[in-house]
């Protein structure tokens, strides 16, 4: 295994992001939430199983600050998909993969949204706790044929029922509503022990959608 630290040119600045290599066919790229790092337990956790399973992994590092969040979230959507499809386009001139896996949390599902889902069709999405508060995420997960596996909360401030119905009813993606877990993906009341049979079946579901 190979781990590299490598940077690029994104729409507005610099993007970084952490390359590792296991001299795979298969490469997941990940996008972390605006406080929901690569350190944090379901992607700690994560990328160890993909690991185990010899997968390639990005970790993208984008790097915004808060007046950046301040803009509307269509314009915050477009600029993430094209800073981390700056990181994409680096990776495939250094490697060709025939297995391709997008997984984002919270704000790093907005360049799936908004873009990524339409333009690698036969690519795996892996959507943690999306932002379905905004309308923008409704018609590109309903228009896809791409396989989608999608995790939220029922205690998630973005949980929005009508959404969560209308898409379970699509038979490309595939809903876990995960009972009493917050926007964290840890279960509301401090409950240590549910929280992590949730990451537990979240890390696990993520492996085996993968390996379809």
């Amino acid at each position: 295994m190979e781990v590299q630290q490598k940077v690029v040119d994104g729409a507005e600045g610099r993007i970084a992001y952490t390359y590792i290599q296991n001299r795979s066919d298969r490469v997941c790229f990940m996008f972390s939430g605006r406080g929901y790092s690569y350190d944090h337990p379901i992607f700690y956790y994560t990328t160890m199983k993909l690991m185990e399973d010899t997968w390639d992994i990005v970790h993208v590092h984008y790097d915004y600050d808060s007046s950046f969040f301040e803009q509307p979230w269509e314009v915050i959507a477009k600029r993430m998909e094209r800073d981390v499809s700056s990181v994409i386009k680096d990776v495939f001139k250094q490697r060709d993969y025939g297995h391709l896996t997008f997984l984002g949390k919270s704000i790093g599902t907005l360049p799936i949204a908004e873009g990524l889902i339409h333009e690698s069709p036969e690519a795996r999405f892996v959507l943690l706790t999306p932002l379905f508060k905004y309308d923008f995420y409704k018609e590109p997960l309903i228009h896809t044929n791409a396989e989608v596996l999608i995790f939220v909360g029922d205690e998630d401030h973005h949980y929005i029922k009508s959404v969560v119905e209308v898409l379970e009813s699509r038979t490309n993606i595939r809903m876990e509503v995960l009972k009493n877990a917050n926007h964290s993906l840890d279960v509301s009341g401090g409950d240590t022990a549910s929280s992590i049979e949730v990451m537990k079946r979240v890390v696990e579901s993520i492996g085996a959608f993968v390996k379809k």
